[in-house]
């Protein structure tokens, strides 16, 4: 394959799916897509879909949920809404408020070839909220700093991008799109 593009404005997202798509060196292109309500994979394939109708080049798009067990699976796809009401912090107050701190997120992320194909691959990592350690963050809001995944003594905002690549919920679904994209 010639080129793939990654549809994404969160510079932070692309590197870490740069890494994880190594050697193939996507290309980041910013499109503003409506952001829909749904479940999960109705959202994706929605934001697929608009962006098809912009580019007639292979491209990956994503969307991320972050499910809460205290809140029966809230916040969900509203995570970045969310995040932007109550902050990283915010999402631990509110686990310790309930005392159950396990969550997971997941990566939905769609390969759409134009006009031929869209695929969709998931990948989760589950975890528990703990208070606010390390300051690497995806975007403005993040919940890198409050997630620690299951089995690590880290949370995501303590980890290098490497590391972060290594084991995330993105990497999970990237790493099932990467064959179809040789």
């Amino acid at each position: 394959m010639s080129k793939i593009f990654y549809v994404t404005s969160n510079p932070g997202k692309f590197a870490e799916a740069k890494l994880v798509l190594s050697p193939l060196n996507p290309e980041q292109i910013h499109i503003d897509i409506p952001e829909v309500q749904g479940a999960p994979n109705d959202i994706i394939l929605e934001k697929a879909k608009s962006v098809e109708k912009l580019i007639d080049e292979p491209f990956i798009v994503e969307d991320v949920t972050f499910e809460m067990e205290a809140l029966n699976g809230f916040p969900g796809p509203y995570i970045k809404d969310f995040l932007y009401s109550v902050n990283d912090t915010g999402l631990y107050e509110l686990a310790r408020k309930y005392q159950n701190f396990r969550v997971s997120t997941t990566c939905y992320a769609a390969y759409c070839v134009p006009g031929k194909s869209i695929t969709v691959k998931t990948g989760t990592l589950s975890g528990q909220l703990v208070p606010a350690k390390g300051d690497t963050k995806h975007g403005k809001r993040s919940y890198n700093s409050v997630f620690q995944p299951e089995g690590f003594e880290k949370t995501f905002g303590q980890m290098s991008l490497e590391e972060h690549a290594s084991i995330s919920h993105r990497a999970k679904a990237l790493n099932q799109i990467k064959p179809l994209l040789i």
